[in-house]
């Protein structure tokens, strides 16, 4: 799923088994301004990318993903989620089998990265990402 240059809210979804160039189950692309989206109790099993995000790619966007299960997105090498600018608030998940459970990406052209990440599980992952600010509980 592609939410471009708008809002949306995504609630109680599977996403399972999906493939993409980028966020294998669902992207948001320059959704700042337009409103606040929610991704709310939803499911991302196995969704594969070639480059980024394996259950959600965020790029240049402030959503709110909570209360989220990602399970095995993109387990060799990738991240369940990744974030690009923006400041989404990622908050309560589960995430369980990725490579990376969180990467946090600086780029140009985008604006600094700053997210909000906080009070998530990590069970069998294998990195999450330093330049993430990670909040304590």
């Amino acid at each position: 799923m592609l939410i471009w240059e708008s809002r949306a809210d995504i609630r109680r979804n599977v996403f399972r088994g999906n493939e993409a160039t980028w966020g294998g189950g669902l992207e948001f692309y320059h959704c700042e301004g337009f409103g606040v989206s929610v991704v709310e109790e939803n499911v991302f099993i196995g969704n594969r990318v070639s480059d980024w995000g394996g259950g959600i790619f965020n790029v240049d966007s402030s959503p709110i993903i909570r209360r989220n299960t990602f399970y095995r997105n993109d387990e060799a090498g990738n991240a369940a989620i990744w974030l690009l600018g923006g400041r989404p608030v990622v908050t309560e998940n589960i995430l369980v089998g990725s490579s990376w459970g969180i990467y946090c990406q600086s780029e140009s052209p985008y604006p600094p990265n700053n997210p909000i990440v906080e009070c998530n599980l990590f069970w069998d992952v294998g990195h999450v990402s330093t330049m993430c600010r990670i909040s304590e509980p």
